[in-house]
């Protein structure tokens, strides 16, 4: 059975989230996802209250991802407005821990990843591409921030 691995924009929210509750006052930001392939993603926050924030990715087809913080914001679930799945995850210093993608079916996919300085992020996790390769990781970097 072949599980579908998180959103590619996914990485790029949680580099936008780790940037945005070291430095609050910017909410935009340009991503690019450097391995497997190269794209960049600009994530904007639009909203942010007390237990929520609200993360836009893309243009013409944006994807809304709902990011609720828990646990003093050491610990989120990530839902985007175009799929059912949650992505939950808990961050401790420089270190995605206890990553999940659950599905609707009760099945999940598990994940981690690194923050290398303040700039790069490791994301590692049982991801295929389209033509059906398989990529255990995938690295985002920060382009630019406002």
């Amino acid at each position: 059975m072949k599980l579908p691995g998180m959103q590619p924009h996914s990485g790029a929210i949680m580099l936008a989230l780790y940037h945005f509750l070291h430095f609050p006052d910017k909410a935009n930001f340009d991503i690019r996802m450097t391995s497997p392939f190269s794209k960049v993603y600009r994530v904007t926050r639009e909203q942010a209250a007390r237990d929520v924030l609200i993360f836009r990715t893309g243009k013409d087809w944006p994807c809304y991802c709902r990011v609720y913080l828990k646990e003093g914001n050491t610990a989120f679930d990530l839902h985007h407005d175009h799929s059912s799945a949650t992505e939950s995850l808990r961050l401790s210093g420089t270190r995605i821990y206890s990553g999940r993608l659950h599905k609707e079916s009760g099945l999940y996919v598990e994940f981690t990843g690194d923050f290398w300085q303040p700039k790069t992020l490791e994301l590692k996790e049982e991801y295929r591409l389209s033509s059906g390769l398989h990529v255990s990781k995938r690295y985002y970097e920060v382009e630019s921030v406002w």
